[in-house]
């Protein structure tokens, strides 16, 4: 009988523990030690009951933490830095990296930004986001697209015939 005790408060022990640090290990060697506390129970030696504990533990973690990971762990979000990666964003004071200057106005924010080539942007050009470096947006300039075509006053004046 004093094994079946030993299994089973070694299982709340480690229930306790698991619910102290919810990394989803613990919990899996509390089902170990229940079903070593039925194998003393039944009167199987201690050997055997060792070898149901490790079995069943190792068993339970391999199959049992995969399906519950992702639906227990909390998930990582975005941090806004690295939602800035894509953005794009208006120059408002000149990048010029060998002076260490350059700043963008992108999604509501401010951020010191570098040139990914290392050549002068100037303020207004619209920039692309492609990666961070400490806190430093590393941007390239997008392609200026082409104005629409004005119409000529010739064309707005034409008269029927």
């Amino acid at each position: 009988m004093g094994g079946v005790i030993f299994w089973v408060l070694l299982g709340a022990a480690l229930i306790v523990i698991e619910i102290s640090t919810t990394q989803l290990v613990g919990i899996w060697f509390a089902v170990g030690a229940f079903f070593a506390a039925f194998a003393s129970f039944a009167g199987a030696p201690l050997t055997v009951q060792l070898i149901v504990f490790i079995v069943i533990s190792v068993a339970a973690f391999w199959v049992g933490r995969p399906l519950l990971v992702d639906k227990i762990m909390p998930k990582q979000m975005e941090s806004n830095t690295e939602r800035m990666i894509g953005q794009t964003g208006i120059v408002r004071e000149e990048i010029n990296n060998a002076a260490e200057t350059g700043r963008i106005d992108a999604s509501g924010l401010s951020w010191a930004a570098r040139s990914e080539d290392g050549k002068p942007i100037s303020a207004g050009t619209r920039v692309l986001a492609l990666r961070l470096e400490g806190v430093t947006l590393i941007v390239k300039p997008l392609p200026e697209q082409e104005a629409p075509p004005e119409e000529s006053p010739a064309q707005d004046n034409q008269s029927e015939t």
